[in-house]
């Protein structure tokens, strides 16, 4: 994905000198939640799974009444951030196809 992926407005998990990427999870994020749900919408419309980024403990029911430092990094992750499909199983033709539907997505709607 980092690699098709490159010249679009989309961010990326930092990678370091002194780390490795597993590959299990590729999560991006867009310039705004409207661009993220865009291409939500057509990944599903191609039948192609993803998901927001995980929702913040502060903002679950269960934790409603839990204290809680929030500084609206977590909420502004939640809005703009995707989980691509991944996996060892997923082929670079299948990269490169969910990778088409996003770019596509991007250009057609700003």
């Amino acid at each position: 994905y980092r690699a098709v992926l490159a010249e679009s407005t989309l961010s990326f998990m930092p990678l370091t000198d002194d780390t490795v990427w597993n590959g299990w999870l590729t999560c991006v994020l867009f310039e705004n939640q409207a661009q993220r749900n865009d291409v939500m919408a057509a990944l599903e419309i191609e039948d192609v799974e993803s998901r927001p980024l995980w929702k913040p403990m502060h903002q679950q029911p269960v934790f409603a009444n839990a204290r809680s430092v929030v500084d609206g990094t977590s909420d502004d992750l939640f809005q703009r951030g995707l989980c691509l499909p991944s996996g060892s199983t997923l082929a670079d033709t299948d990269v490169d196809r969910i990778a088409d539907i996003v770019l596509n997505t991007l250009q057609t709607t700003g």
